[in-house]
């Protein structure tokens, strides 16, 4: 959201980005706290492939990448934050990389059946604790914090709307979040519901 803004920010922890967004806002909209959940970009193997080779962080793959095939969204062979960024960052060269998906249906299977043994997924897709997925570290972050944050419009807000509102981001992390998308996604839950037993079980409601 922040490069939405203003492009060419270099922050990569939570903090550091929350701050950037912040600064770059215009003086109509604000955001409020932080949560810990973070729907963000990662590198996934399914984990019988990676107990195979030792892995558990993307820089785990040096050494490792080259009799791999990475697969991902098309733009991934010329992004920054894809087959570039994982040369540049972490020094890796993959046997080859196979267009997909943005974290789709295509991945998901592409990692089950072998055509690929590592892809790009979001952390909170309720494929990964399905497919008993690994999401790989990412130590020197290829991929910026992108933390889930309320955006509003400064004329709106009140103390009723933002205490209700980082009362809510208090209680998530990925995890959670993750858990809460795999209720809709995959048991077919209505999110409407799913969204007032968390509340409740919170003591939010």
């Amino acid at each position: 959201m922040r490069d939405y803004f203003k492009k060419g920010q270099t922050g990569t922890d939570a903090d550091a980005v929350y701050q950037e967004l912040k600064a770059s806002l215009p003086d109509t909209l604000e955001v409020l706290d932080k949560s810990a959940a973070e729907d963000k970009d990662a590198v996934v193997m399914t984990k019988k492939k990676a107990d195979e080779l030792g892995v558990k962080s993307i820089a785990d793959l040096q050494g490792k990448a080259q009799g791999l095939v990475l697969g991902g969204p098309p733009e991934w062979k010329t992004r920054d934050t894809g087959v570039p960024g994982l040369k540049k960052v972490y020094g890796l060269d993959f046997k080859s990389f196979r267009p997909l998906d943005a974290g789709g249906p295509l991945t998901v299977a592409a990692l089950k059946n072998g055509q690929i043994q590592a892809g790009n997924l979001f952390t909170t897709d309720p494929n990964i604790a399905k497919n008993d997925f690994v999401v790989l570290d990412d130590p020197k972050h290829l991929f910026a914090a992108q933390n889930v944050v309320p955006l509003i419009t400064k004329a709106k807000d009140n103390d009723t709307i933002s205490g209700s509102l980082n009362a809510v981001s208090a209680k998530l992390d990925t995890q959670t979040l993750a858990a809460l998308l795999t209720e809709v996604v995959v048991d077919k839950k209505d999110a409407s519901v799913v969204a007032k037993e968390f509340l409740t079980k919170n003591g939010l409601a």
